[in-house]
């Protein structure tokens, strides 16, 4: 634990390990929960460090997320049907010393996601940079999740599941 971030490495990735069985599990609406009111989800294009002015593979919004949620549990995300069974493997998770210029808390970590539908299985590997607020009573929120995949730079198939 730092004194500037006031979070343990331990902690951080007891919280990233519990985002991961959410999402394995589908249990999106538990998984939006851990979002900020403001959260924003990117997984930028080859290169790519503004979601706001480049190109991304996703770049959401919280409202946006929702939207996508919905989807996913109404069925109305055909390239989702069935959805794609998932294993998130997450490692080498860090702490920075200090907040970022927003105030926030940045842990990286190394993952690797597993993605099974209709007998095919693709390997999703990267790494992820979460931006974390600790609220007033002592909970983890996600304002800003990067997921940055290390083949980013090659034409991808579909990613209708979340990462």
């Amino acid at each position: 634990m730092t004194a500037a971030t006031h979070l343990s490495t331990e902690r951080a990735a007891e919280f990233l390990y519990a985002e991961a069985r959410l999402l394995d599990s589908h249990d999106y609406d538990a998984w939006l929960a851990l979002f900020d009111e403001d959260g924003h989800y990117w997984v930028p294009a080859d290169g790519a460090i503004d979601p706001d002015r480049q190109v991304a593979i996703i770049s959401e919004p919280i409202k946006r997320l929702r939207s996508r949620i919905v989807q996913l549990q109404t069925g109305y995300r055909h390239s989702q049907l069935p959805q794609s069974n998932t294993q998130h493997y997450i490692t080498n998770v860090h702490v920075e010393d200090e907040l970022d210029e927003n105030g926030l808390i940045p842990v990286y970590s190394s993952y690797l996601v597993i993605e099974a539908r209709f007998g095919d299985v693709q390997h999703w590997p990267g790494h992820a940079v979460h931006h974390l607020r600790l609220t007033a009573d002592d909970e983890l929120r996600i304002v800003r999740k990067t997921v940055v995949l290390i083949n980013n730079d090659i034409p991808l198939p579909s990613m209708a599941f979340l990462l």
